[in-house]
């Protein structure tokens, strides 16, 4: 974060003698094969005697805070999320024929044997886990139905409010669930 504010603060030096050097130079340059002095033409300055160095100044600024931010816009850090979710008391569940899914699905999620599961994957950096993936949710209809939903946003912010809540820990790039039990729904008989 701090390589990408000194390079806008540099930037804007850049920028900022490049037009002050522009309005204050009375250097102009003189076209070889007319003679005429060389004008730009403006968008509310008008006409403006041209002076290269200072124009110079001015493109590599503005080029280099473009080129800045759009290496700032593609930097991602890498988040783990970890939780586990239980068995009813009504038995047990063969947790790899169900499904864990994130809405929406930008990170890859699996889920082990024993109800836990890791979520991973590349978020834009500035960016939380929150602000990415709305909601996740298990379902398993094999041997019964089964379900869950976690909301991510309405845990964290209860989480960081110190109120109830389904989030363990809570780092700069990781989440860890308390254990959730999964609910059982009973087939409807046809």
């Amino acid at each position: 974060m701090f390589n990408e504010v000194a390079m806008y603060v540099l930037s804007a030096i850049i920028l900022a003698l490049g037009a002050v050097s522009l309005f204050t130079q009375k250097v102009s340059t003189i076209d070889k094969e007319t003679g005429a002095e060389t004008t730009v033409e403006l968008p509310f300055f008008g006409k403006l005697k041209t002076n290269i160095p200072a124009l110079a100044f001015v493109f590599i600024g503005a080029g280099l805070a473009a080129f800045t931010y759009g290496k700032a816009s593609a930097l991602t850090d890498q988040w783990v999320i970890n939780g586990q979710f239980t068995a009813p008391e009504s038995g047990a569940i063969d947790w790899g024929k169900g499904s864990l899914l994130l809405a929406p699905s930008m990170l890859k999620s699996a889920i082990s044997p024993d109800g836990t599961f890791e979520i991973q994957g590349s978020i834009r950096r500035g960016l939380e886990f929150e602000d990415v993936v709305d909601q996740i949710s298990y379902g398993n209809a094999c041997e019964g139905i089964y379900t869950i939903r976690i909301m991510p946003k309405q845990e964290y912010d209860n989480h960081k409010a110190g109120k109830p809540s389904n989030l363990e820990n809570a780092g700069s790039r990781m989440r860890v669930y308390r254990p959730l039990p999964v609910i059982s729904i009973q087939k409807v008989q046809q």
